[in-house]
């Protein structure tokens, strides 16, 4: 009972730290970012709402849905920024509010113009969303415009994504490989060019260092660390890959762990899912709880019709037939599936080759370790199969969900590989 109070603690003073800081952010006054918020909106003139990151001719069509850049969410994020900061309204209520202002038609770059160099004052709100993004942006650019800013997300994931593979390098050569395998599988070098993308990556690479640092520490420590985690990616995150803050540190920490039976490393799993998982579910219930009471049961219902079409409504006749469509559409753009011209058979027969390693190459000890890997891979899969209307529509970024699945997937082909090759070796010897 002890120690789930000091759990408890620890969720309500994350929470309240994060929800002050934003509250600081928000009330820095616009007139001290004016001047980059100009330069920004010069940034993203003409540019549409959905662009690639890099235009390669004739390029496969999946390959090009794994590149686009979600200017859109981006430009959003700016607007209601700037929003906050507009009115005479109370802080406090602008900063459940999250205000911003949308014509109804044209790109989210061209009303981020209207509004910051034309005046134009918010006309609705995106209070469903904590939108804590705004505690890292909104401080940068009162030194910073857009484009400098991305410059020091790329830094700032380098030399994070660096110093992790350094760690994982000096325990295991294989996971090492296996990783940098799976950040190409997802396209990461895509990622801190887009706000929308970028946190959940900037999270998960802190949480997964954590890991590593306290793989010999007692169990509380990593399920202090998914609470934290689980509180952080819902209050900063607009619904992304946000299972990659739970289920890559949680790879990490089942894959170095050899202390624990089969058993007891079920029950970790459990125990780390619960903590993240509530933590998740009671940070975004807490502010749609406070959204209901600052704008109105009526209104709150109106934001919530909004929010589940995004979700899980979508106009298909049969869902259940479509599921499986978007899932495996959804896995084609993973690299190098995403090269192909017609890549969906693809996944299915590396799916082939990885039941055949796992089954015909792995020894009883390693399968044990490997299955325990694969139940968390569920967790993503699981993610992208409810929220299947959310992943029809945003395929391009949802995607990065399975980092998981394609690491575990390297690993057991990797792991397979290596025990063929021996097992050949060993083979001439005794003929010889």
């Amino acid at each position: 009972m002890k120690q789930i109070l000091k759990y408890i603690g620890v969720f309500i003073i994350t929470l309240l730290t994060l929800i002050i800081l934003q509250h600081l952010a928000i009330s820095i006054p616009n007139k001290y970012i004016e001047k980059n918020m100009i330069e920004t909106v010069k940034y993203y003139e003409g540019q549409e709402n959905h662009e690639l990151l890099l235009e390669l001719e004739n390029s496969p069509k999946y390959l090009n849905k794994s590149l686009i850049i979600d200017n859109y969410t981006d430009c959003l994020t700016l607007n209601m920024l700037w929003n906050t900061d507009t009115t005479e309204v109370n802080k406090w209520k602008q900063q459940v509010l999250m205000p911003y202002y949308y014509n109804g038609y044209g790109t989210m770059s061209e009303n981020l113009k209207e509004t910051v160099v034309n005046n134009k004052l918010p006309n609705t709100e995106y209070s469903r969303y904590w939108h804590g993004s705004m505690i890292y942006l909104k401080p940068l650019l009162v030194f910073f415009n857009i484009k400098q800013i991305k410059i020091i997300n790329c830094i700032i994931i380098i030399l994070l994504t660096i110093y992790l593979l350094k760690l994982i390098y000096k325990k295991s050569k294989k996971l090492f490989m296996s990783f940098i395998i799976g950040l190409l599988s997802i396209g990461y070098f895509v990622i801190p060019f887009c706000f929308e993308y970028y946190f959940a990556f900037l999270i998960m690479l802190i949480s997964s260092i954590i890991t590593m640092k306290i793989l010999k520490k007692d169990d509380k420590y990593f399920f202090y660390l998914m609470i934290i985690s689980g509180i952080l990616i819902c209050f900063m995150d607009f619904l992304t890959c946000e299972t990659i803050t739970l289920v890559i540190p949680l790879l990490l920490k089942l894959y170095f762990d050899k202390k624990k039976t089969t058993k007891e490393k079920f029950i970790f799993i459990i125990k780390s899912c619960l903590c993240w998982g509530l933590s998740y579910a009671i940070t975004f219930a807490s502010k749609w709880i406070i959204s209901a009471l600052v704008i109105g049961a009526k209104s709150f219902i109106n934001t919530w019709n909004k929010a589940k079409i995004r979700i899980y409504e979508i106009p298909i006749i049969d869902a259940e037939m479509a599921i499986p469509k978007i899932l495996l559409t959804t896995i084609s753009i993973l690299f190098p599936f995403n090269i192909i011209k017609d890549p969906v058979i693809i996944p299915i027969v590396t799916l082939l080759f990885v039941i055949w390693f796992y089954v015909f190459s792995l020894s009883k000890k390693t399968k044990a370790k490997y299955s325990l890997l694969l139940l968390i891979c569920l967790i993503p899969l699981a993610r992208l199969t409810i929220l299947f209307a959310h992943t029809a529509g945003h395929y391009f970024f949802d995607y990065r969900a399975l980092l998981p699945i394609a690491i575990v997937a390297s690993l057991i082909i990797i792991t397979g590989i290596k025990k063929e090759i021996k097992n050949l070796k060993k083979g001439k010897r005794d003929e010889k």
